[in-house]
């Protein structure tokens, strides 16, 4: 990110050409073989390559000059064949090459990331909104996610507006491109302000996508069951507001202090984006756990602790609390209820983990390859059919790891749906939509 951090007063107009500048470069150096640095392009030209205006684009090249990101070089062959040339040509530096360099070896999605800055197909009404989708994609972690950079990070990185930046982000969720699965929380009293979350949508990754069906419950991406709690308990009270009385409930917590907890959790944006991180912790760990970590489940819930106080910023939250406020007891009854949070969090979270990580463990040791992005998609379900006798069972050994395709020429069905998964798999094997059973793959069925 040092190419976008070293452009401090840059506009998002320069920020964006000089990176859809470098990318185009990229992608002729990797199909002529051209030296990126003699590839010289002019104001006219940028213009219709990138659908911009001449006056933007002599704009942001006056800045891109000055700050010593691009060369300018008086044309000497203004006239050839008679045909009047521009007055100047223009160059990438050998610093700024470099730093584009550093900036896409940083990146986890190459092709993603270039896909955002040239993509033809999608169109916004203005450039800034491709700018924030680039940007997104470069900052995404290797299982898709975007946590950890505030709003006014984003913002002072891409030589943003407060008004350009909401706008850029209701435009990049329309396209699907990047999905927003949480917004920015103010302080709480349990918590300091906690950034967005985000998932890029991929667009052009290599992998194989594929559908597998996993028996789990169907509730099981859709709620935390200590969310829920707190809402029905939340309900419940209201019954005992007139009696003055708080209303009872079964935790190591007293009913006052069960009821303050959960009065925190009635913030809309707090309550979707502990939902969110915690199903991001699900998704990310059970890819990259074996089924050894998966066994140890104190080890495990020692894991998913450490994840919660970085996506929580429970570290910032201590330096900013003075030494008086530790010793109040209002302070102190803040500690207890954060604890106990972070306690029931840990224990559900890592028991999803173990479901749905054995799960994963079992497809990948069947199919062979690994898993690099995956998407939980709560509203599909899998319809798996069996034949009536175990007609399966007649598969030789060394076959039961391939995928098997076409009808089966049904007998009888049993109803069977599972909760469906995307996943990009990276496998020597063709891919389908599938579901592990047994120590088989066995196609599906999607149910939407």
């Amino acid at each position: 990110m040092n190419l976008l951090h070293s452009m401090k007063n840059a506009t998002s107009d320069s920020k964006l050409l000089l990176l859809r500048w470098a990318a185009s470069i990229e992608f002729l150096k990797k199909a002529y073989n051209i030296d990126p640095l003699l590839a010289p392009m002019e104001p006219k030209q940028l213009a219709q390559t990138f659908g911009l205006t001449e006056r933007r684009v002599k704009s942001a090249l006056t800045y891109l000059v000055q700050e010593g990101y691009v060369d300018k070089y008086p044309n000497r062959y203004l006239k050839r064949d008679g045909v009047l040339g521009p007055r100047f040509e223009y160059f990438l530096t050998d610093a700024t090459w470099r730093g584009w360099n550093e900036l896409l070896g940083e990146c986890l999605f190459k092709n993603e990331f270039i896909h955002a800055l040239l993509d033809k197909n999608t169109t916004f009404p203005q450039q800034e909104f491709r700018l924030l989708w680039a940007a997104l994609v470069l900052l995404a972690d290797r299982f898709g996610y975007v946590v950890g950079y505030s709003e006014t990070e984003l913002k002072k990185m891409l030589g943003m507006s407060d008004k350009e930046f909401k706008l850029s982000i209701q435009a990049i969720k329309r396209t699907d491109g990047v999905c927003m699965l949480a917004r920015e929380v103010s302080r709480t009293a349990l918590f300091t302000r906690l950034p967005a979350i985000f998932q890029i949508r991929t667009k052009s990754y290599t992998g194989q996508p594929v559908r597998l069906g996993v028996p789990l419950p169907f509730d099981f991406f859709r709620q935390f069951d200590f969310l829920n709690k707190f809402s029905i308990y939340q309900r419940r009270s209201r019954k005992h507001r007139a009696l003055r009385k708080f209303a009872p409930q079964n935790s190591e917590l007293t009913d006052e202090q069960y009821f303050n907890l959960s009065k925190i959790f009635t913030n809309k944006k707090l309550y979707a984006y502990t939902h969110h991180f915690c199903m991001l912790i699900v998704c990310s760990l059970s890819q990259e756990l074996t089924t050894a970590d998966l066994c140890n489940y104190k080890c495990l819930e020692q894991r998913v602790r450490s994840e919660l106080d970085k996506g929580f910023n429970q570290a910032m939250f201590a330096e900013t609390t003075s030494v008086s406020d530790e010793r109040s007891k209002s302070n102190s009854d803040l500690s207890l209820l954060r604890e106990f949070t972070f306690e029931i969090m840990s224990r559900e979270i890592a028991d999803k983990i173990t479901l749905l990580g054995k799960q994963l463990n079992r497809f990948l040791s069947i199919s062979g390859g690994s898993i690099n992005l995956m998407f939980f998609l709560p509203k599909q379900h899998m319809f798996l059919t069996f034949l009536e006798s175990e007609e399966q069972s007649k598969i030789e050994d060394e076959d039961r790891s391939q995928f098997e395709q076409g009808d089966y020429n049904l007998r009888k069905k049993q109803d069977l749906k599972l909760t469906a998964l995307m996943l990009y798999v990276t496998s020597s094997k063709q891919l389908k939509d599938c579901t592990v059973y047994g120590e088989k793959i066995l196609t599906t069925v999607v149910v939407k």
